[in-house]
């Protein structure tokens, strides 16, 4: 089979697919033009993404392209529309990043209490400042409301209990006797839940019903000194509110996923969340592990085998 790689990819990919005597085209530079002209002027069947924008020009103009294949969770940088018109099928990998993205939530979180961030920089600048970062808070006894209850959510949750955090859900996707026999509060009002969490995290997909989710009402009701991350979807949060939030309210945030973020792998970032001191902002490395790329690749290389010999595609979306 023809498969075009327009991404990053674990070694192993490319490797074994190879082997199998697919015909791998690796181009992870690709700019949106050149990606529509490759698809325009090749045979290529499969095409692999992971942050690679997937436009309609591009679905449109593909030649033999017959399954896009997302090497990642979300499929919300690929024009889901514009393939099933031009029946294309789309799929994603879950789970393969969740305990990735999980992992960085819970650093974030205690990166906010500890300030470890501030504390690395302060001595870089040559300074000793204790007494600044002594202050913190602690996480044991204190309220973590997730905003979602997937597979990320549920790691948190876990690896939060074990801090000894209380656990909130605000979910309409779970079930209320697991959430019970797991000691996790079920809240069915978002305000209540931002009214009584001192951290708030944010797993949820970006749907019609989810974007903007996060806006003014939701940070007026926020405690003093909570904090707020996201490591799922920009789109959750009103960036407009959240400034005003933070510029006017005791609250800290912690992003890793948010507007103005660049989206090639190196650049300059001069956007409106620079220079707030009650932010921290991360690459929107979530799912940026070895492992969770690792675990991709393997699913990918199964997925694209079953096709192969059986005509059978898994994960499609829709």
């Amino acid at each position: 089979m023809n498969i075009l790689i327009a991404d990053k990819a674990d070694p192993f990919l490319i490797k074994n697919l190879t082997k199998s005597s697919h015909l791998v085209d690796y181009q992870p530079l690709l700019t949106q033009e050149e990606l529509i002209l490759a698809l325009q002027n090749s045979n290529t069947e499969i095409l692999i993404v992971r942050s690679t924008q997937v436009t309609k020009e591009a679905i449109q103009g593909a030649k033999s392209l017959k399954w896009i294949i997302r090497a990642g969770a979300g499929t919300d940088n690929i024009n889901i529309d514009a393939a099933k018109k031009s029946n294309i099928s789309v799929s994603n990998c879950p789970g393969t990043n969740s305990r990735a993205v999980a992992e960085l939530t819970i650093g974030l979180i205690i990166s906010i209490d500890r300030k470890i961030p501030d504390n690395v920089i302060s001595l870089r600048e040559g300074k000793w400042n204790k007494k600044r970062f002594s202050n913190a808070l602690g996480l044991y006894g204190k309220r973590l409301g997730l905003i979602g209850y997937g597979n990320i959510s549920k790691l948190v949750a876990s690896t939060a209990q074990t801090l000894g955090m209380k656990i909130s859900v605000y979910s309409s996707h779970c079930n209320q006797q697991e959430l019970k026999s797991q000691n996790i509060d079920l809240q069915s009002n978002l305000s209540v839940l931002a009214s009584e969490c001192d951290i708030i995290s944010i797993h949820c997909s970006s749907r019609k019903d989810t974007i903007g989710l996060i806006d003014k009402t939701f940070f007026e009701h926020m405690k003093e000194n909570a904090y707020i991350i996201n490591t799922s979807r920009k789109e959750i949060i009103n960036q407009t509110d959240l400034v005003h939030a933070l510029k006017n309210k005791s609250i800290f945030a912690a992003l890793d996923v948010f507007e103005g973020e660049e989206k090639t792998p190196e650049g300059e970032y001069h956007g409106e969340l620079q220079h707030l001191p009650n932010v921290y902002c991360t690459h929107h490395i979530g799912a940026s592990t070895q492992q969770a790329q690792e675990a991709v690749s393997e699913m990918i290389y199964d997925m694209i085998q079953t096709y192969d010999k059986t005509g059978k595609k898994h994960y499609v979306i829709g």
